[in-house]
């Protein structure tokens, strides 16, 4: 069967997420697609042969350029996660990584992790940014946030937030059978006062 045509992405109801607010180019944030590729898998990223990854510079270098600033957090999903520890894993003729082993007689495991990623476009040198996996992160996305602003915007003391009309909340429903029935439920937004630090690098195939 044919897909439907409607847009059944966004909810009226429920309020914008980082990726929506990412995604959306009127707020300045920055988004890299990757080429199409085969129809539905998109276009994997590409080592740069120094121990990095090529599109992930790319943003990097995009932020310093046009805001000054440097992401603090990497978010990927497994797919993502899996892939750059490999490209930067990878051998190359550069001999860009060290590798420090702890030796224990009684010990060995296997498998390896790429953490985090320097970005060596900042004033204060190669800043390290954590890599973390995130649950909910669809394949083929990589979002980059940033939780402090390096120079001062009038009235911002936080980049975003949380802004609730009522915190988390339970109601007991009434008693009508044995089951007893409860709801926990919270009135809010989330609020980002700096969109233009927000990126996104989408369309990624999986290899």
């Amino acid at each position: 069967n044919a897909l439907t045509s409607a847009d059944k992405s966004t909810n009226s109801l429920i309020y914008d997420g980082l990726l929506t607010m990412a995604s959306n180019s009127s707020l300045s944030s920055y988004v890299v697609t990757q080429a199409t590729g085969t129809a539905g898998t998109g276009t994997p990223l590409n080592s740069n042969g120094a121990g990095g990854i090529t599109e992930i510079d790319q943003v990097l270098k995009h932020m310093w350029d046009a805001y000054r600033l440097s992401p603090d957090t990497i978010w990927v999903s497994s797919q993502e996660q899996k892939n750059i520890s490999a490209k930067i894993l990878a051998g190359s003729t550069t001999q860009a990584q060290r590798f420090v082993f702890t030796a224990d007689q009684t010990k060995i495991a296997g498998g390896t992790m790429v953490t985090s990623y320097r970005n060596p476009y900042s004033m204060n040198g190669a800043i390290e940014m954590p890599i973390k996996l995130h649950p909910n992160l669809l394949p083929g996305t990589i979002l980059f946030t940033l939780n402090e602003l390096p120079y001062p915007l009038s009235n911002v003391t936080s980049v975003f937030e949380k802004r609730c009309r009522q915190d988390y909340f339970q109601i007991n429903w009434p008693v009508t059978t044995r089951t007893r029935y409860f709801g926990v439920y919270f009135d809010g937004v989330l609020q980002h006062y700096a969109p233009f630090t927000l990126a996104i690098i989408t369309n990624i195939g999986n290899g």
